[in-house]
C-alpha cells in the first residue's frame, strides 16, 4: 500500500515538472522567432490645403512665397514644386516647420505645379495636397490660346482619311505641339509631335472613329504658352464603307434639283431641262431613258408622281404644273398649267372616288408666297383640271420653299357653348415657309360646332392650325409618327413634336396649337432637303453632301455618316439605295449600308 502511494506521488511530481518545461520551451520559441513589433503611433495627418500663389495662368513677375494652411498637430511640411503635373522634373523639395516657404533663387520662365504634406508628432505624414494640385507661371508666355482654322468644329467633319489640320500664326512663336486624342481629356493621346509650321498631316492615316484636337505654341524664349483649351475641336475619320458606298453617278442633261424613284425609274426634276427619266432597275448601272423639256427658259425644282400612273407632276420656276406623260416622253397631251409661277416644290393627294382625283399642292417664294391647291380629273387616262383650282389659296409671310402630305391620327377640339372632343384620321399639308418656319395647315374633312352632322371638305377651304419658327430658313419637310423633320438651310436639321390635337372652328378662326422643338442637329453645311426611312433621316446638305442622322429617338438625333459632294440640292432613298441630286454630278448612287 505504501508503495503505491509512493508511486503516484512521484508521478504528480513527474506531470509537474514536464508542464513547467513545456512552458519554458514554448516562451523560448515566443522570444526567438518574433523579429518584429507592432507600435500604433496614432493617426495619418490630413491633406493641406493650398493657399497662395493661386491656381492661375496669369503670369507671376516676382519670385513667390508659397503659403498654406496649419495642419492641427502637424510639426513639419514637406513642399515639392515641379515643371510636370506629376512631379518627375523637381525645382523643389524641401522640408519646413513654417505654414509657408520661400525660395532664394530665381525661377525660369515657365509653368511650375505644387503640392504640400504634413508630418504629425507620431512621425507619420499624410498624404499630398492632390485634389489640389496649383500652378503657377513665371514669364512673359506667347499671346493667347491658339486658334483652330480646320477642319472645323462639328458634325460636318467627317473625312475618308485623316485631314490636314491648321491653325493660326501666333507672334513670336517658334514651335507649335500637337495633340490628338479619342477623347477629350487627351488621355488617349493619339498624336503628340512639335511642328514649325501652323498646319499638320499625319501618315498613315487614322483608323474610323472621332478624335479631338489642341494646339499650343513656344514662344522664342523656349517658353510654352496654354492649350487652346477654349477651341478643342472635334473631327471623324470615316472611310464610310461601313454605312454607305458610292456606287456609280450619272450626269443628267440639265442641274440636277429634286429625285424620286418608283418601279425602278428615277424620275429627275432637272432644272433648265424639265425631267430626266433614268433607269435605276439595276442601281449600279443606270442608263438614261429620255428626257421631256416643254419650254426653253423654265427651270424645274421638283417632282410627284402617283404610284403606277402614267403622269408625272413637275414644279417649275417659270413653267408652273407641269403635267408629263412618261410613257409616251413626247406626247402632244404634256402641257403646264396654274396660277403662280416660282414654284419651289409641290407634293400630290391621290383620291380613288367615282372620279379618280388628284390633288396638287405647290409653294411658290419671291413674289408669289403661298401655297396653292389644284385639283386634276381624269378623262379616261388623261389628268385634266378639274372645276376646283386653287380657290382658297394660303398666304405666307416668306417663301413657300417646302412642301409635304400626311395622314395623322389627332383628337379634334370643337367648341362653342360647350366643349367635346373627337378622334380623327385627319389629313395635313406641312409647308417649310422659309424665315417663317414650319406650317401645319389642315385639310380634313370636318364639321362644324353648330352643324355637326354636316362635313365639311377643308381640301376646299384649308386652314392653317399650327406654325413655328425655325432658327434659319426653312427649305424642306418630311413627317414621321408625329414628329416633323425641317431642312433648315445653314440652321441643319430641327425636330418638332407635332400636336395631338387641333380646334376646330365654329364660324371663326381657330385658336393655333403650334409644333414644339424638341432637338436640333447643326450639320455645318445648308441643309437643302430631308428624306426619312425606317429611323434613318437622309439629308441632302449642299456643299456637305450627303448627311445620314439616326433619329430612332427624335429627342436625341444621333449622326451616323457623312459624303462630300460637290454641292447635293435633293435626294431619294430606300433600304438599299441612297439617290442625291447633285448640282455638278448629276445623279450619284449609294449603296445603303445603315438599314
Amino acid at each position: 500500500m505504501n508503495t503505491i502511494c509512493k508511486f503516484l506521488k512521484f508521478q504528480e511530481k513527474m506531470w509537474f515538472i514536464t508542464a513547467i518545461i513545456i512552458v519554458i520551451i514554448i516562451s523560448f520559441f515566443i522570444q526567438n522567432c518574433t523579429k518584429e513589433k507592432i507600435v500604433i503611433y496614432g493617426v495619418q495627418p490630413g491633406k493641406v490645403t493650398l493657399v497662395s500663389p493661386p491656381n492661375s495662368l496669369s503670369p507671376l513677375d516676382s519670385v513667390p512665397v508659397f503659403n498654406w494652411r496649419p495642419l492641427r498637430n502637424a510639426v513639419e511640411y514637406q513642399i515639392q514644386v515641379a515643371t510636370d503635373i506629376v512631379f518627375t522634373s523637381l525645382f523643389i523639395d524641401s522640408t519646413v516647420s513654417d505654414t509657408f516657404y520661400s525660395h532664394g533663387e530665381m525661377f525660369d520662365n515657365n509653368t511650375y505645379y505644387w503640392r504640400v504634406r504634413a508630418k504629425n508628432s507620431d512621425n507619420f505624414w499624410g498624404d499630398w495636397s492632390e485634389a489640389t494640385i496649383w500652378h503657377f507661371r513665371m514669364g512673359e508666355f506667347p499671346d493667347d490660346y491658339v486658334t483652330l482654322i480646320s477642319p472645323p468644329d462639328g458634325l460636318d467633319s467627317t473625312y475618308v482619311e485623316m485631314p490636314v489640320l491648321y491653325w493660326q500664326s501666333l507672334t513670336n512663336a517658334i514651335e507649335y505641339q500637337v495633340n490628338v486624342a479619342n477623347d477629350v481629356t487627351f488621355y488617349d493621346m493619339v498624336i503628340n509631335t512639335v511642328v514649325s509650321d501652323t498646319f499638320y498631316y499625319h501618315s498613315p492615316g487614322l483608323d474610323n472613329g472621332s478624335y479631338y484636337w489642341r494646339v499650343r505654341a513656344k514662344d522664342n524664349n523656349d517658353i510654352w504658352g496654354s492649350w487652346s483649351e477654349a477651341m478643342v475641336w472635334l473631327f471623324h475619320v470615316n472611310n464610310k464603307t461601313e454605312f454607305i458606298e458610292l456606287v456609280t453617278q450619272i450626269q443628267t442633261p440639265g442641274t440636277a434639283q429634286d429625285i424620286l424613284v418608283q418601279n425602278g425609274v428615277a424620275y429627275v426634276a432637272d432644272g433648265q431641262s424639265d425631267l430626266t427619266l433614268i433607269d435605276v432597275a439595276d442601281p449600279t448601272n443606270p442608263a438614261i431613258i429620255g428626257n421631256i423639256d416643254l419650254y426653253g427658259d423654265d427651270f424645274a425644282k421638283a417632282v410627284w408622281k402617283v404610284p403606277d400612273d402614267d403622269y408625272a407632276y413637275v414644279a417649275d420656276m417659270d413653267g408652273k404644273v407641269q403635267v408629263l406623260d412618261v410613257v409616251n416622253l413626247e406626247s402632244p397631251f404634256n402641257y403646264n398649267y396654274g396660277l403662280d409661277q416660282n414654284l419651289e416644290e409641290l407634293t400630290g393627294l391621290y383620291i380613288d372616288d367615282v372620279v379618280d382625283t388628284v390633288y396638287i399642292f405647290t409653294v411658290s417664294s419671291l413674289s408669289r408666297r403661298r401655297m396653292q391647291f389644284y385639283q386634276f380629273v381624269y378623262d379616261e387616262v388623261i389628268p385634266r383640271p378639274g372645276d376646283m383650282y386653287a380657290p382658297n389659296a394660303i398666304e405666307f409671310p416668306a417663301d413657300g420653299n417646302g412642301v409635304y402630305f400626311d395622314s395623322m391620327s389627332v383628337f379634334v377640339e370643337y367648341y362653342g357653348d360647350s366643349t367635346y372632343y373627337e378622334q380623327i384620321m385627319g389629313k395635313f399639308i406641312f409647308a417649310a415657309v422659309g424665315e417663317a418656319g414650319l406650317w401645319i395647315i389642315n385639310i380634313s374633312d370636318n364639321h362644324t360646332f353648330d352643324n355637326p352632322d354636316t362635313t365639311v371638305k377643308l381640301i376646299d377651304e384649308p386652314r392653317l392650325v399650327g406654325f413655328q419658327d425655325t432658327p434659319s430658313i426653312s427649305l424642306s419637310v418630311q413627317v414621321k409618327e408625329g414628329f416633323a423633320y425641317v431642312a433648315d438651310d445653314r440652321g441643319g436639321l430641327q425636330i418638332f413634336n407635332l400636336p395631338d390635337t387641333i380646334l376646330a372652328f365654329d364660324h371663326k378662326d381657330p385658336h393655333l396649337i403650334d409644333p414644339v422643338l424638341i432637338a436640333n442637329l447643326n450639320t455645318s453645311g445648308r441643309t437643302k432637303d430631308v428624306h426619312l426611312v425606317g429611323n434613318y433621316c437622309y439629308l441632302a446638305d449642299g456643299s456637305k453632301g450627303l448627311k445620314i442622322v439616326d433619329i430612332s429617338d427624335p429627342y436625341n438625333p444621333v449622326f451616323i455618316a457623312a459624303y462630300d459632294t460637290p454641292y447635293a440640292y435633293g435626294l431619294w432613298a430606300d433600304e438599299d439605295y441612297v439617290y442625291v441630286a447633285d448640282r455638278d454630278n448629276g445623279i450619284m448612287i449609294f449603296e445603303n449600308r445603315v438599314i
